[in-house]
């Protein structure tokens, strides 16, 4: 059968399994804001859709997704308009978007709401440099998600790929207004989040190819962090986190710039050997990847940064 409203799957299923509003919405709303979810007045947050998901045993965010493609062409293109906006860096023209966006109703609630202060954090962290302002609208954006979210939440729990983003941004953020320590637990919060997912009992599991980036981003700025404050061991503990999860991903997205990573901090532990083993993995993968100014930067480096690799290359 097919539903043209999120309201009316919700009735279906819920009369599928005979369970009244009551039971339906207890322990995520009250039955009055339920009630509203079935006449298609609000929409339920990504974070209630996932929750009803488990209740009824039925991939609704899937299926809202769906709806909204189906139903809702200019959101879609909105939506992809954005996207190419931030691939291009094209941030006059993601603004031009977002007051679009603004005047459409699907933006107003729901995971399209947290996906509109996603991109207003971006424009204001890539091309306003306004971090606190940016700050402010990932956390808005978070709280459309699970309102129970703060920064300092012990355990971070995201439900969507723009959830992902949003705290992949928060954390940029953070580290821009000099918060390393608050950065770092939402980074590493991220990639434990990811990790679950991976666990041998899952063995259908596959990581998503945005899932892979941005575990290698929060990898990345995680280990940059790290290094500042001179903390190798924990450093190094990350980059083969992150390394160890390409090679069971399939994936050489960033496997470069984590051998880069690894030599730098071998050599800071003075680990010359290895140091020297991951420098030619480096350069090797640079090479093929073509980035020969980046192959310059480091072979120039050598003779003034890391003197001692000499002997061993």
């Amino acid at each position: 059968m097919t539903y043209y409203t999120l309201g009316e799957l919700l009735k279906s299923l819920r009369e599928s399994k005979n369970l009244s509003q009551e039971d339906t919405c207890k322990g995520i709303c009250d039955r009055r804001t339920y009630i509203r979810w079935e006449k298609n007045e609000v929409e339920p947050s990504n974070h209630n859709l996932h929750l009803l998901s488990n209740r009824l045993n039925y991939d609704i965010q899937a299926y809202y997704k769906f709806l909204i493609r189906n139903t809702s062409p200019n959101v879609w293109d909105l939506k992809q308009n954005a996207e190419s906006c931030i691939d291009n860096e094209d941030w006059a023209k993601l603004l031009h978007y977002i007051h679009e966006m603004e005047q459409t109703s699907h933006f107003k609630t729901s995971e399209n709401a947290a996906l509109l202060c996603y991109y207003k954090a971006l424009y204001n962290n890539c091309y306003l440099h306004n971090y606190t302002i940016s700050l402010d609208y990932c956390v808005q954006g978070l709280q459309y998600e699970n309102p129970s979210f703060s920064i300092n939440t012990f355990e971070i729990i995201f439900y969507s790929n723009t959830d992902l983003c949003l705290l992949n941004c928060l954390a940029c953020n953070l580290n821009k207004l000099n918060r390393p320590q608050e950065a770092n637990h939402i980074f590493s919060q991220m990639i434990q989040s990811i990790d679950k997912k991976l666990i041998p009992e899952i063995t259908y599991y596959q990581s998503t190819e945005f899932e892979t980036k941005i575990y290698q981003i929060a990898i990345y700025n995680l280990t940059l962090n790290y290094q500042r404050c001179n903390d190798h061991k924990t450093a190094l503990h990350y980059i083969e986190k992150g390394i160890q999860f390409l090679l069971s991903s399939n994936s050489l997205y960033n496997l470069a710039n984590l051998l880069k990573l690894k030599f730098k901090t071998l050599y800071a532990l003075e680990n010359y050997k290895e140091s020297s083993d991951a420098y030619k993995l480096c350069l090797g993968l640079y090479q093929l990847e073509n980035k020969e100014a980046i192959i310059e930067e480091c072979k120039s480096s050598i003779n003034s940064d890391y003197p001692k690799l000499l002997s061993y290359l």
